[in-house]
């Protein structure tokens, strides 16, 4: 995902998200999977390896017929400084065609110091920003997708099956 920081400069995460159980995942209230990768901006110090992160899919945001995709992602900064990035889409469906802007944008703040999700980071962000996936990086995040285990195709489908599942409650007709 490529994006700008409030001020300009570019800002890109190259992650890797893991579900170890695909059963688990989509059972779990919270669709919580580990985010592993490098968040790229040159102002805090170019390559920022990604120390723990995690991603939670198609969360509840409190209001019907919404949902959230969440990211945290603990960074090592320059010279030890630690860094945390969050990062939310919204999803839900608005007047007008948001589907694929609901899904590929994502509004980012990054907080000094290493940050728990759900705890307070403290004092205003270090920066902020948003970070949108383009029509290529989509295509190609389709192909890396992987799946292990007994029967790696079944957890695939069943993991399609969910997402599409989703966006229908989202966007479908009658929702």
């Amino acid at each position: 995902m490529r994006g700008a920081l409030a001020d300009g400069p570019a800002l890109t995460l190259r992650l890797t998200i893991t579900i170890d159980d695909v059963d688990a995942f989509i059972d779990a209230p919270d669709h919580r999977a580990a985010a592993h990768g490098t968040v790229d901006c040159e102002p805090l110090g170019g390559q920022l390896p990604v120390r723990e992160g995690w991603f939670n899919l198609f969360v509840p945001s409190g209001l019907p017929g919404r949902r959230r995709m969440l990211y945290h992602l603990l960074l090592d900064g320059p010279q030890g400084r630690p860094l945390t990035l969050t990062g939310r889409k919204e999803v839900g469906d608005d007047p007008g065609p948001d589907l694929w802007a609901d899904t590929t944008t994502l509004a980012v703040e990054i907080h000094r110091g290493h940050h728990e999700p759900g705890e307070e980071p403290g004092p205003a962000p270090l920066c902020t920003g948003v970070v949108r996936v383009g029509r290529l990086d989509f295509v190609r995040q389709l192909t890396t997708m992987r799946a292990t285990g007994a029967a790696p195709l079944n957890g695939l489908i069943r993991f399609g099956r969910f997402f599409a599942g989703e966006l229908w409650d989202a966007y479908g007709p009658g929702r």
